[in-house]
Formats: C-alpha cells, structure tokens, sequence
C-alpha cells in the first residue's frame, strides 16, 4: 500500500494500490486520471463535534507549554530577557496556527501508521525545505502542497521512519508580501487628511490614542470621511503602520535553529512538535529578528500609551513587533474583525487577541469580560436597496484544503464531504425555473474548484459568479434576496442592511455559544435561519414571488433586530459614537 499524502502526483506511485490521506489529495480536473488507479480513502478523522472541541482545548494547552519553553529559547540566543507576553505578542497567530495544522497531521499519519504497518510513501528532499519569511505567510502556507508535503515529511523523519526522499518540480518560493495601498480615492483622502493633522500635531504632547486600522471607507462618503477624521483626530493618531521595508535576502541559519533547545512535553507529539517548531520558525523571529527588531525601534512612530488593533495583528509584524517591545507601559485594546467572534464557539483567533489586550470590542455582544461594543467596523452602512425581481444570490465560503485551523466547520475533506454535498442537495430541491435564477457566489482560491463541481451537478443550469471579479455589495444589490450557507462575515452584512437574508448551516457541525443561542433560535423560528438544505429550499421556493411578506413580517423583522443588535449593530451615528468611545479611553488613564 502506497500512502499519498498531497495532490503532488510526482509524489505517488502509480504502479501500487495507493491510500489517499484525504480529499485534498484528489483534484477535480485531475479526476479522470486518479480515478483508474487502484485507490482507497483514508477516513476523514475531525467529522465529530466533540473531536474538534478535544483537539482545540488541547492546542491551547500545548501553546502555552510551548510558549513558555520558545520565551527561553529567544531570548538566550537574542542575549534578552523579555517577558512571556512580549513572545506571546510578537509571535502573533504562527504559533498557535503552526500547533494546530501539526497536530492534525501528526494524528492522521498516526492513526495511518497504526493500520497500515507496511505503507510505503515518499517525503520531500530536505534540501527543498521552505522556512517562511514572517507570520503573514502562514494562510498562503496552509494551502500549499508543497508545504504540507514538507511537515508531513518532517513528522515522519522525527517519528523515525527512513522513508525515500526525493525532490520536487517546482519549489515553493513564497515570500512575505506587503500589500500595496489600495488606490482608492477614499483612502487617498484620508491619507493626505491624516499626514497634514498629524503634522500640526506632532509638536504636542497631548494624549491620543493611536488606531492602527482604517475606518469603514467603502461605506463613507468622502464627505463623511472628512467629517470622522475632523472629530477623530483631536483625539486619534491614526498609523497602519504600513512603512516601507524590502525584504532582506536571508539565508537558513542551521546551526542557529540547532540552538534552539525546546521540550514542550514528553508524549510521541509534542516531541516531535519541539523539533519542528525549531525547524520551521519564521526568520523574522530567528534569523532576521535582530535587524527587524533594530527597524522597528527606528520607526517614526508617534508615542502613545494607548493602542486600538483590528485584523492586522494578523498580517503585519511591524505592528506586532512595535506592540511587543512597549507591551508594559501601553494599553492595547482590540476590536472585532470579523463574524464569528462572539456566535461561534471556540473561535481560536477571538481567544488570542483578547488575551493581549486591555479591552475587546465587538460589534454588539458582550460577555461582561472586558468587551464593550464599538461602532468602528465594516457593518456600518445604510440599508441596502435590493432589487425586487433580481437573481437569487448564494453566497458561499470556503477553506483551504489542509487545515488551517481547528473549528466549529466544515474544513478540510469535510468541505467535500458535507459541506458541498448539503449545497448541492439545497440546489436539487429548487425547481428549475427558479434554479436558474441562482447565482452561487464562489470564492476560488484554494484549489477545491467548487465552480466546476456545481456546473456539472446542476448540468450547466447554474451561472457560477467568481468572488475575485465582482464586489460583494455589488452583487447583493443586483438580488431579491440573498442565501448564505455558511455562519461566517457576509451574512452579518446583508441581515445588517436589512436584506431579505435565508441562513442554511449544519448543525452537526457548527455549534453556537451557549450566550448566542437564544438569538439563533429567534432566526430559526423566524425561518432565517435553517438546519438543512431542504427546509432552506422548501422556504426559498414558498417565498420566491413574494419576498416582503415574509421580510416585512413583524416576527421576521423583530428577530432580525434582535439578532443584529447583538452581533451586527448599527450605530445611529458611528463617528459620533467612535469619538465618544475614544475620549472614554484617554479619561481612564
């Protein structure tokens, strides 16, 4: 039995019956040749609830081991002596990330191991392994084949097979990418409106708080915008901290990773997790970290004691670096970014960025544990006018196809295994005449071809809209109404706007906070919100010639507002609540 770990087919041998690790390992235009082979799956081991729950509660709990026993290792080779939190800061999510996407690997190849005792399979040559830049590639990382051939085969050497190695055909030459501003006018604007009041203000010592993100600008006027930033920034010294920085050539440093002495445990995992940490640690954090640490030190940042975060923690390491090095004499307060915080349980990243943080702010919820609502996000806009006899708008997700992450949804082989089949299944339940007036929504970035998949299981009746091509809010002004099978951002925004809004998810594999509960059962009673493709059918079809009624509804209508006002709320006047909050933050220091 030959095991094939990736979709990489140079790494399989045709010539034996082979056991595919996963579902990410048949491509669908590949599938005319890899369905003449000889072939058997590996059963998907995270379908189960309760599974899913274990292996997060104890990633967290090798995290912190992990954490404490890196704070040593770093700071004996960099000659520091910073805290755990500086290392829990400027590590950002790689750690964490890095413990989960091992984990699920260690365990299959495991469980494989453990059935298989004569599987035979091939490894990447080590001479090919790709050691990222910084964190900000650890989501294009996740995708690859290359790179998950790369721990697969690094888990396997440290578990002590001698399996063959051999190099691959095209090697994966990924490197951080500094996204480049955005050339909108609204940004312009703000960005020459922030250089000229940062220039009348740099000469005070006067307190404000510094906002490393930027505000709702598709959803402002420039008029509006001018408005904010004349209010915001008496108060408001706003960096993204987007400085110009070319990345310097850097070289693997082995004997420098040799050094690196970690022990996060004795069981068969976290001693091979201490090794790969070691092997696999972004330079910025080992062999850059000095000449990083140095850039960042000379930056022209406005001092403040005061610092308001969003998303880019994850995707900017000047920012975290900066945070890091003045954790101990500032206040970070960080603010939601996206759909899941508060609604879905377990969500790894919520976790993260409230444990370095003096306050949390959400979009409406709170827990009573430092959280606070906060009308500075993407949700904020006026109702959106839909279009009466517009097409039927699906709005889909998708996940890469390794784990990223562990969570409450239907990631990695599960995406083939549940959660298209239920896509498919609400698409089989709609007639024809109306099936035509569906567009799905794809986004198509890694590598499942979900597109492809729906034209053939709709026989072409289906148009298929590419994300990459089309803005959301301008496709949801084209629609009647809008359906969401996933429990993600997107739909936050059409129930926010008041669009005729259908919710269809698996509960099997979503699970709700027990705090959030009571106002998904007020979508579900209001039939917003379904559990199964065909009820989500049954409802479309019921309503399709006459959305209001059902929209307008009182029942519809006061679940809608109740669920919004907790977890989507709109501000009747978010500057004004913006500014008011900042002035709450520099009266309490």
């Amino acid at each position: 039995m030959f095991l094939a770990t990736t979709a990489l087919e140079e790494f399989w041998d045709k010539n034996k019956k082979i056991l595919f690790l996963g579902e990410w390992c048949k491509l669908f235009h590949r599938k005319e040749n890899w369905s003449q082979l000889d072939y058997i799956d590996f059963p998907y081991m995270w379908g189960n609830m309760q599974e899913i729950e274990q292996a997060i509660v104890y990633c967290d709990n090798v995290y912190e081991r992990a954490l404490e026993e890196i704070t040593i290792a770093l700071n004996r080779i960099h000659g520091l002596d910073k805290d755990i939190q500086y290392y829990r800061i400027v590590l950002g999510l790689w750690l964490l990330h890095f413990i989960h996407q091992t984990y699920d690997k260690y365990v299959v190849l495991q469980a494989v191991l453990d059935k298989y005792a004569d599987i035979e399979t091939l490894l990447l040559d080590n001479s090919q392994y790709y050691i990222p830049y910084s964190d900000e590639e650890i989501h294009p990382l996740a995708s690859t084949d290359e790179y998950a051939l790369q721990i697969y085969s690094q888990i396997l050497i440290e578990m002590g097979y001698a399996f063959p190695a051999k190099t691959i055909g095209m090697q994966l030459t990924l490197k951080a990418n500094r996204s480049e501003k955005e050339k909108m006018t609204s940004r312009r604007l703000f960005s020459y409106l922030n250089l000229l009041v940062t220039k009348l203000i740099s000469f005070t010592k006067k307190k404000t708080v510094t906002v490393t993100f930027l505000p709702p600008l598709r959803h402002c006027t420039n008029f509006k915008l001018a408005v904010f930033f004349l209010k915001s920034s008496i108060l408001c010294f706003f960096d993204m901290f987007d400085y110009a920085s070319e990345i310097q050539p850097s070289f693997v440093n082995k004997e420098l990773r040799a050094e690196i002495k970690i022990s996060i445990g004795n069981n068969g995992f976290e001693k091979v997790l201490s090794s790969l940490i070691a092997q696999n640690l972004p330079m910025v954090f080992l062999e850059r970290f000095k000449h990083v640490r140095k850039y960042i030190l000379s930056l022209p940042v406005r001092k403040s004691i005061n610092y308001l975060v969003s998303g880019n923690l994850q995707t900017n390491y000047f920012l975290t670096f900066y945070l890091a090095e003045y954790h101990n004499g500032i206040n970070i307060y960080t603010v939601q970014h996206g759909g899941c915080y508060g609604i879905n349980y377990g969500f790894v990243p919520e976790r993260y960025e409230r444990s370095i943080s003096r306050r949390f702010y959400t979009w409406g919820w709170s827990d009573g544990e430092n959280t606070k609502y906060l009308a500075y996000n993407k949700i904020q806009g006026r109702k959106l006018q839909y279009k009466h006899d517009g097409y039927v708008l699906v709005v889909m997700n998708s996940t890469p196809r390794y784990i990223y992450r562990f969570e409450h949804w239907c990631h990695s082989s599960n995406f083939i295994l549940r959660y298209l089949p239920n896509l498919l299944e609400f698409l089989s339940f709609i007639p024809d005449n109306i099936k035509i007036k569906i567009r799905p929504r794809n986004i198509p970035q890694f590598g499942w071809e979900e597109k492809e998949r729906i034209i053939e299981a709709t026989r072409r009746m289906v148009e298929v809209i590419d994300s990459q091509q089309i803005p959301f809010m301008q496709n949801m002004k084209e629609a009647r109404l809008a359906v969401f099978d996933n429990i993600y951002t997107t739909y936050l925004e059409s129930l926010s706007r008041n669009t005729p809004t259908i919710i269809f998810c698996d509960k099997s594999v979503y699970r709700f906070r027990h705090e959030a509960q009571p106002f998904v059962d007020d979508l579900k009673k209001a039939k917003i919100l379904h559990y199964t493709p065909e009820s989500a059918a049954k409802h479309l079809v019921d309503i399709y010639d006459d959305v209001d009624k059902w929209w307008s509804d009182s029942l519809t209508q006061e679940a809608r507002e109740r669920f919004c006002y907790q977890f989507a709320r709109q501000a009747k006047d978010w500057v004004d609540e913006f500014t008011q909050e900042m002035k709450n933050i520099l009266n309490e220091v």
